[in-house]
């Protein structure tokens, strides 16, 4: 005996209230980009040379997508170990030195080494508030936008359904 039960909605098609709340979040994802990046461009204004000091290294490992069971044994076949490298670098500022740690970071282990030096932007009025990228617009503007786009992707895609 086949039992079906009638969702009213079509198969492998997401419910209105989950279209709506992706929809949502891009947007607040995008505005949230936006304000982060026009503060850090207003208020990161000056500019000075930072040493690195360290390098923070964040591991995580993939698995391969056809397996359903986790991985016991590291760096079988079926598992990455991927690395991303976060500079720390000091920097003084009116005789006081600040240490700041990076948030973008790089999947190339030889982007930053300990005693390099690096342009940043840092608040005048709060040194300690740094940006060891230097402070382009770039890093937050265009993940706004896509974030954007994506959200009016999905409210088309809710519209429509």
């Amino acid at each position: 005996m086949d039992i079906k039960i009638n969702t009213g909605r079509k198969p492998g098609r997401l419910p209105k209230p989950m279209i709506l709340l992706i929809t949502v979040l891009f947007f607040a994802v995008g505005i949230l980009l936006i304000v982060r990046t026009v503060h850090n461009s207003t208020h990161l204004t000056a500019e000075t040379t930072a040493v690195i000091t360290d390098v923070k290294i964040e591991e995580s490992v993939r698995h391969d997508s056809n397996k359903n069971k986790a991985l016991i044994e590291v760096n079988s076949k079926e598992e990455k170990i991927d690395r991303v490298y976060y500079p720390v670098a000091e920097y003084t500022v009116d005789g006081q030195t600040y240490s700041s740690e990076g948030t973008v970071g790089s999947s190339n282990p030889d982007e930053y080494k300990v005693g390099d030096s690096l342009k940043i932007k840092y608040d005048p009025a709060n040194p300690s508030e740094a940006d060891l990228t230097g402070g382009s617009a770039k890093g937050g503007i265009i993940p706004a936008i896509a974030c954007i786009i994506a959200g009016l992707i999905g409210g088309f895609i809710f519209l429509k359904s």
